[in-house]
C-alpha cells in the first residue's frame, strides 16, 4: 500500500492548481512515463484495445 504523500512530492510545477494531491501511486506513474518506462506501445486504437483486453464497443446512451 502507497504510503502518504507529503507536501515533497506536491512540488512539481505542473500540479499548481490542482484540486487535490496526487498519491505517491499516480506521483510514481508521472515520474514513469515521463521517463518512457512501463508504457503500452501500440500502432492502432484496435491493437491497444486488444492488449488492454478491452473490446472497443461500449454502449451509448
Amino acid at each position: 500500500m502507497a504510503g502518504k504523500t507529503t507536501r515533497k512530492d506536491f512540488d512539481d510545477p505542473r500540479l499548481k492548481g490542482a484540486k487535490h494531491v496526487p498519491n505517491k501511486t499516480t506521483l510514481k506513474t508521472f515520474r514513469d512515463t515521463d521517463a518512457g518506462r512501463n508504457l503500452i506501445r501500440s500502432t492502432s486504437v484496435q491493437e491497444m484495445f486488444d492488449k488492454l483486453g478491452l473490446d472497443g464497443e461500449r454502449e451509448r446512451p
